[in-house]
């Protein structure tokens, strides 16, 4: 889960300094800056599907650790 925050924030910071070199520097226009970016969106959009899928796992494992304790000492 935490691994995939860490590539959700790199995909962002990524896709916004391209956006910033494309735009300022070089002077592109905003849509055809847009499809530079487009590989770190997916990469943002890939981790943030692991981080619900970690997150949804953290949920179940937390309200299912303590049935599973009360089951071993009851």
């Amino acid at each position: 889960m935490n691994f995939f925050m860490i590539i959700m924030a790199l995909a962002l910071t990524v896709a916004g300094i391209v956006q910033v070199y494309f735009q300022r520097v070089m002077g592109v226009d905003y849509l055809t800056t847009q499809g530079f970016m487009k590989l770190w969106f997916a990469v943002f959009w890939v981790a943030g599907w692991g981080f619900a899928v970690g997150t949804l796992l953290y949920i179940v494992d937390f309200f299912t650790l303590g049935k599973a304790q009360k089951s071993l000492t009851g």
